[in-house]
């Protein structure tokens, strides 16, 4: 068997009901979809059946765009036909997480093509429309009996959200989402600075921006 390296990245959402704080995760389950997990070992300390890439929280939007959700998986190819990637948006409440919608996408699908650029609709508990959700993927990586090393595939931020460091190939299967991206408000301050310039350790790593 082929084994590939999948790079993999939570890049935005949109349509969302209303205004959270949101992030994402993306789960890859060898055995088919199941419940979210947080974090499955086989026996003996061998690898994980299951891998989670999950994002920074969004605040206060109904657009979010993430920098952190990137992930790299090694799999076999052919991948099973039950492997999957389940794809959960959630928001931050003051009592908890609420999950507003899920999507699954097969392990199959994205190793068909070298890069994928797509957007893929969400559907809640109820089984109604929660918006949608864009996924980059890359390849890289070589049969064991080619020796070829593998390849460097850019999956630097600055790339994820404009799509070019993935390629031209973009197939748009839910509408797309807005191409301006989000501003700070007026007279916001960056989270993580001091006036003079320096990093400030007190400050929330999640958070970007305050009034």
């Amino acid at each position: 068997a082929e084994e590939l390296v999948l790079n993999l990245s939570i890049a935005e959402a949109a349509g969302l009901s209303k205004v959270c704080d949101a992030y994402c995760t993306c789960t890859l389950q060898l055995e088919g979809p199941g419940p979210q997990p947080r974090m499955m070992m086989s026996p003996r300390g061998g690898a994980a059946t299951q891998q989670v890439t999950k994002t920074e929280t969004a605040r206060r939007t109904d657009v979010p765009k993430w920098k952190s959700g990137v992930g790299r998986y090694t799999v076999k190819s052919p991948a099973p036909a039950s492997a999957c990637f389940e794809v959960c948006l959630l928001a931050n409440r003051l009592l908890g997480k609420e999950v507003l919608g899920r999507a699954t996408v097969e392990l199959v699908e994205l190793l068909a093509e070298h890069r994928t650029d797509r957007w893929y609709s969400l559907k809640d508990k109820r089984n109604a429309d929660a918006g949608s959700v864009r996924l980059l993927t890359a390849l890289d990586g070589h049969s064991p009996r080619d020796g070829n090393p593998k390849a460097s595939v850019d999956m630097s931020p600055s790339l994820q959200n404009s799509g070019q460091g993935m390629g031209a190939t973009r197939d748009v299967l839910a509408p797309e989402g807005p191409a301006t991206p989000v501003l700070p408000p007026s007279g916001a301050k960056k989270m993580g600075m001091t006036n003079t310039g320096r990093p400030n350790r007190g400050a929330r790593t999640g958070q970007l921006w305050r009034s």
